[in-house]
């Protein structure tokens, strides 16, 4: 399935604004009684009071069930357009890619003009580490932040004296929408494993449910461990060196081994650099890769 990587850039919604992408998103609740659940349509005709409490130096923090990215992006719109006075700049950050960092261009941005921050999933792995140095923007008379979150456990990235400075107005802004881009670059629960240090018990237990398929695995895993910089393995070179080991009989076997590994997330697909086609590759880093053949290999002795 097809889905928008989250990029960094600028795109020119409206000038003199200026929009780039990174990071997550926002939301709010008025009062500690029942709240009433915001759809789409009404979330968007709040986005003038989102708006006049930024503009009064709160940060507007939404949070509820559903994907927030599409509410923020169409609120950052209009924060380039409409609601801009002509003097304030507009950032977006997308908190749920990795990669992402706050840290020097909101620097720049904010030293001579009003700067409105969009980010998508505060609570996100790629702006958990820089929430004071958001804090600490946000405290500024000329920065302005609306942010989404979407985890149960948010608040507990800031502290007492981060609360202060970000001065949230919650706001409930529960679209049940998919997640889609949020978790396209997530980690199954598998890998979750990998990285965890139980590379072992995932990974053997799902490979020693699939009997030939781990041997299928082994010569694959053996293959990128000999190189350091090898990207991936060719369909036909791995079914050569299958066939030579008697593990398949034609490709069809191979390509249900390897249907199974994709399906548990043990083997992706990816394009060489130099566009001659797709290879497969394992997505562990190398010493829970070994982890993974030796528990093979102890498995079988035993």
């Amino acid at each position: 399935m097809a889905m928008e990587r989250p990029r960094r850039g600028k795109a020119n919604y409206a000038a003199p604004t200026k929009l780039k992408e990174a990071s997550s998103s926002s939301s709010d609740s008025d009062s500690d009684s029942e709240v009433e659940v915001i759809e789409d349509k009404q979330a968007r005709k709040q986005f003038d009071e989102w708006h006049s409490r930024m503009r009064s130096n709160f940060s507007v923090l939404l949070y509820g069930f559903g994907s927030k990215r599409a509410l923020l992006d169409d609120f950052a719109r209009r924060l380039a357009g409409p609601l801009n006075r002509g003097d304030a700049a507009v950032l977006v950050y997308y908190g749920y890619n990795p990669r992402c960092t706050a840290k020097d261009e909101v620097r720049r941005e904010a030293a001579d003009r009003h700067v409105f921050v969009v980010i998508h999933n505060l609570d996100g792995p790629g702006l958990r580490g820089d929430v004071s140095l958001l804090s600490a923007l946000a405290s500024c008379p000329q920065v302005h932040l609306v942010a989404s979150v979407d985890h149960a456990m948010s608040p507990l990235l800031w502290d007492s004296a981060d609360a202060a400075r970000f001065r949230w107005q919650y706001i409930n802004a529960t679209t049940f929408q998919p997640y889609i881009a949020e978790t396209a670059g997530a980690q199954s629960v598998l890998m979750g494993a990998f990285k965890s240090g139980v590379v072992t018990a995932g990974a053997g237990t799902v490979l020693r449910s699939l009997v030939l398929g781990a041997q299928v695995f082994k010569v694959l895993a053996e293959y990128l461990l000999e190189d350091d910089q090898c990207e991936g393995v060719a369909f036909a070179h791995l079914y050569r060196m299958c066939r030579e080991r008697f593990l398949v009989r034609d490709e069809r076997v191979l390509r249900q081994h390897l249907v199974e590994f994709v399906d548990h997330q043990l083997v992706r697909y990816r394009s060489a650099t130099d566009n001659s086609g797709e290879l497969l590759s394992i997505p562990m880093e190398r010493p829970d890769l070994q982890a993974v053949l030796d528990d093979l290999a102890a498995a079988r002795a035993e």
